[in-house]
């Protein structure tokens, strides 16, 4: 990911309350989950980084009218429970991201661009990214 851990944070604070997690918060099931996501994710590949070499970030978004809109949005589709948060989940290092509404992940993830390398190369990254543009301006 192109932006620091500050610049997420505040990015998000801008939006949202949100609250930060502790991995060690996370059930050790969820946590080996998102683990396996991030080791066998596309960012990854090329990287071929090790548990032990990511930088985990989570956010849970607070539920109120700042995030309403995203609530009742991921609710409608089924991705949350109605007593669930939002859950954002970053790993530095790889660029990946997780999060339970569509819309505040096609956020972050043009948030966070591609690389020069991901453009040169017209990686699965980039192409990607072009979808989410062409969502975003039909």
């Amino acid at each position: 990911m192109n932006k620091n851990k500050a610049d997420v944070i505040k990015y998000l604070n801008n939006k949202f309350d949100v609250n930060i997690v502790a991995v060690n918060e996370l059930t050790k099931a969820r946590y080996k989950f998102i683990i396996t996501n991030i080791i066998n994710c596309e960012l990854n590949r090329m990287k071929c980084l090790k548990e032990e070499e990511l930088e985990i970030w989570i956010f849970d978004v607070v539920k109120n009218i700042k995030s309403k809109n995203y609530y009742d949005q991921a609710f409608l589709h089924g991705a949350l429970e109605e007593d669930e948060l939002i859950r954002i989940v970053f790993e530095k290092n790889t660029g990946y991201i997780e999060c339970q509404s569509q819309e505040l992940y096609k956020e972050l993830r043009l948030l966070q661009g591609v690389s020069q390398y991901d453009i040169e190369n017209n990686t699965s990254v980039f192409w990607d990214y072009c979808t989410l543009l062409e969502k975003d301006n039909p």
